[in-house]
């Protein structure tokens, strides 16, 4: 090989390094991009569904317990217990694509996904917490408006010994 066909051959590897180079990066900005704007989306979402779900609440306490029940056969506080454990699957699933980001060396702390996750963990975690609020305040409020069974309801120490002496002994 002569001193231009070698000159010539690191040239086109060169230019061709750059252009795999140029292309690779292209693809990791347009994963970046569509990793926040996914991100953006579901913490939005979870947002907003706090802002119902405290709203619910506020509702439940405006209720008179006095008032019938909301949940008398308990399907909305099972609901409720399926969309928490839902929800702790996709806080799991954030923290675990969060430390992917981190150990992703192609990544800077620039790009954004890091806090990106961070805001999405925090918004999920801050939903659960007010499904969870909602559902305690659906049992609150039902309790409180049940009926009381006579002699199985004290409010008393007199009430309560009356109480005990209803039950029957075990054998």
């Amino acid at each position: 090989m002569t001193r231009l066909e070698s000159q010539r051959a690191k040239i086109r590897a060169f230019g061709q390094e750059i252009v795999a180079e140029s292309a690779r990066s292209l693809e990791l900005l347009r994963a970046i991009d569509d990793t926040l704007d996914w991100l953006k989306k579901l913490t939005s979402g979870f947002e907003a569904d706090s802002v119902f779900a405290l709203e619910g609440l506020a509702r439940i306490h405006a209720t008179s317990p006095t008032e019938e029940q909301i949940d008398p056969e308990g399907s909305l506080v099972i609901l409720l217990e399926q969309a928490q454990d839902s929800l702790k699957g996709l806080d799991e699933m954030l923290v675990q694509k969060r430390q992917h980001g981190r150990d992703d060396p192609r990544l800077t702390e620039e790009d954004g996904i890091e806090a990106a996750y961070c805001d999405a963990i925090s918004a999920c975690a801050e939903l659960r917490n007010a499904v969870d609020s909602l559902r305690w305040a659906l049992l609150e409020h039902d309790a409180s408006a049940a009926e009381r069974l006579e002699g199985f309801v004290a409010d008393t120490p007199e009430g309560v010994a009356a109480m005990l002496d209803r039950i029957p002994a075990s054998s």
